[in-house]
């Protein structure tokens, strides 16, 4: 079982842990952080490892890998204490992409491993913002497939990859007034208004729109959202700053399985989860997570 989360974290730092990833509700086997915005610091190990650390260790859990960016790209991740013996080869990478590659504000940082006999990637990114930057981050998505190298090659080489982050893919189309009358509906209405919502919103998307087109995230797959836009948020609050931003689902959670040479997929996988962790305001964005059942 594996566990996902994402989260802009808007350069807060989260002093209790468990709104974020609570192990006795879901004891997942590998859990993984993907955060944008991190305030790092420079010549320490970074406070979002070490406070992590210290709340997963009381359940049993070990750090494995990190992997970070300056500019704010951090990806973290833990196993149960048992588990780490069979993960293999473990490796890092990053690309930047921002201000033509030379920032670390914007692109993705990934931890690889083998485990049982199936290679596997962990990715989190940060691709470019703003409404009208689509083909931005379009460009910022090929960057980082095609330059982003690990000993074993190429990032969509490995068996099975995950990738998770602020997209900052935006909702085309619909005017601001529109798409908050459409989450207000939601959120007063029963399970089949906000699936209905949901769906609506997708529609304009702009990762199912380059998806659509074969430009970008080609054969990666998404579980349905059963969640509102997680951006943008005032601070503090769960009100949408929406005379600011349209609210979008910048934070998302992706999957792409490689192929037998019969053309059976290499892993079994089934998506559990996927939810917004609506209770943490710290941010302008909500954290996104994922689970996993993955047999291999």
């Amino acid at each position: 079982k594996l566990q996902l989360i994402t989260w802009n974290v808007h350069e807060s730092v989260l002093d209790n842990m468990q709104p974020l990833i609570d192990p006795t509700k879901v004891q997942p086997d590998i859990v993984a952080f993907g955060f944008q915005e991190v305030k790092l610091e420079i010549r320490t190990a970074d406070p979002w490892v070490k406070a992590m650390s210290n709340h997963l260790s009381k359940y049993d859990y070990t750090f494995v890998k990190e992997e970070h960016m300056k500019g704010g790209s951090l990806i973290m991740v833990f196993a149960k204490n048992t588990l780490p013996k069979q993960m293999t080869n473990i490796q890092t990478s990053w690309k930047k992409t921002g201000l033509g590659g030379i920032w670390g504000n914007k692109g993705a940082v990934s931890v690889s491993f083998e485990y049982g006999g199936r290679t596997i990637a962990l990715v989190s990114s940060h691709l470019a913002a703003h409404m009208e930057k689509l083909d931005d981050r379009v460009g910022d998505y090929k960057k980082i497939v095609s330059d982003m190298d690990f000993k074993r090659g190429k990032l969509l080489d490995h068996d099975l990859v995950f990738w998770m982050g602020d997209l900052n893919f935006r909702i085309d189309d619909l005017p601001i007034d529109s798409v908050v009358q459409m989450i207000k509906k939601a959120n007063e209405g029963d399970s089949l208004v906000k699936r209905k919502v949901v769906e609506d919103l997708l529609v304009k998307d702009q990762l199912k729109r380059v998806q659509r087109e074969n430009r970008a995230f080609v054969d990666f797959k998404e579980g349905q959202p059963d969640f509102m836009p997680t951006y943008k948020f005032i601070v503090g609050t769960d009100n949408y700053k929406s005379g600011e931003r349209k609210p979008a689902y910048t934070d998302r959670v992706l999957y792409k399985i490689k192929d037998t040479p019969d053309g059976s997929p290499m892993v079994t996988l089934r998506q559990d989860l996927y939810a917004a962790i609506t209770q943490i305001k710290m941010s302008d964005h909500k954290p996104v997570t994922a689970i996993f059942h993955v047999d291999i």
